[in-house]
This record gives structure tokens, sequence and C-alpha cells, in this order.
């Protein structure tokens, strides 16, 4: 996924404005949305990379937690182990 790629790239200005827009817009998405349209490996791949990119959206991160917690279950059940070490790394 896109954000497992930004995970490996060291160099991406976390405070220009356009990428903060795409947390925001990330944000939004799993706000209104959800996370199963993401799929357990999605998941696992942006909560990965925002941990190892240690991104500061607190809006974006706050939604993402809340909706892990909320699907935990469900994470577990449809999510294969790397997947979910992603999700919690």
């Amino acid at each position: 996924t896109m954000m497992s790629q930004l995970g490996r790239i060291r160099l991406v200005d976390r405070r220009d404005p356009l990428f903060q827009s795409f947390l925001d817009d990330l944000g939004n998405q799993v706000e209104v949305q959800g996370l199963r349209w993401l799929g357990a490996q999605g998941i696992g791949n942006i909560m990965h990379a925002m941990a190892k990119m240690n991104l500061r959206n607190h809006r974006t991160s706050s939604i993402l937690f809340s909706q892990v917690e909320k699907h935990a279950d469900w994470l577990v059940k449809e999510g294969n182990p790397q997947s979910i070490a992603n999700t919690v790394w």
C-alpha cells in the first residue's frame, strides 16, 4: 500500500501541508467508513508506517487507535500474524 511505501522513505517532510492534508483525509475516511474497507493488512501497513515515521497527526492517530480498539476482534479474526503485529508495532 501507499503507507507501506511511505514507511520505507526516510526523507518525507512530515510538516509539508500536503502530507498533513493526506493524513487528515485518511483520518476523515476512517472516521466515516470505519476500518473494514482498508482490510486487516492495509490497517497494519498504515499503523506501522505511522509509527515508523513517527507521524504526529493527533486527530488521525486518535481516530485510528479508536477504530482499532473498537474492531480488535475483527482484526484478530481477519488478519494474519504479520498484519496484527504491524498494527500493534
